[in-house]
C-alpha cells in the first residue's frame, strides 16, 4: 500500500494512511475530520461532529494530496541486491 505521511512539528512525520482501522478492518486516512480517524479507539475524545461542517468532499481531497503526493518525495537507495524506495515528508508553510 502507498505511504502517506504527515508532518507535525512535535512528532516528526507519522504514518496516516494505515491498512486495517480496528472496526472496519479496512485501509483508511487517519487524519481529523475523516471519520474514521474519529472512529478510532485512539482519538475518541476528539468527536467527529465538530468537524463535519467543515469538511467535504474537496477538503478531503485535499487531504489526501497533501499527505500522501505534496508532502511526501521518494528517496531511491541504489543497494547491491536491488533498489528501496525510502519516503520522506516536509514540512511546508
Amino acid at each position: 500500500m502507498f505511504r502517506a505521511l504527515q508532518f507535525d512539528p512535535h512528532r516528526k512525520a507519522h504514518v496516516v494512511l494505515l491498512d486495517d482501522h480496528p472496526t472496519t478492518h479496512k485501509p483508511f486516512l487517519c487524519v481529523r475530520g475523516i471519520r474514521e480517524y474519529h472512529e478510532h479507539p485512539q482519538h475518541s475524545g476528539d468527536e467527529w461532529l465538530l468537524y463535519r461542517e467543515s469538511m467535504n468532499m474537496f477538503s478531503i481531497v485535499m487531504s489526501l494530496w497533501r499527505v500522501c503526493v505534496d508532502l511526501v518525495h521518494p528517496l531511491l537507495l541504489v543497494q547491491e541486491n536491488g533498489i528501496q524506495v525510502q519516503w520522506t515528508a516536509e514540512e511546508k508553510p
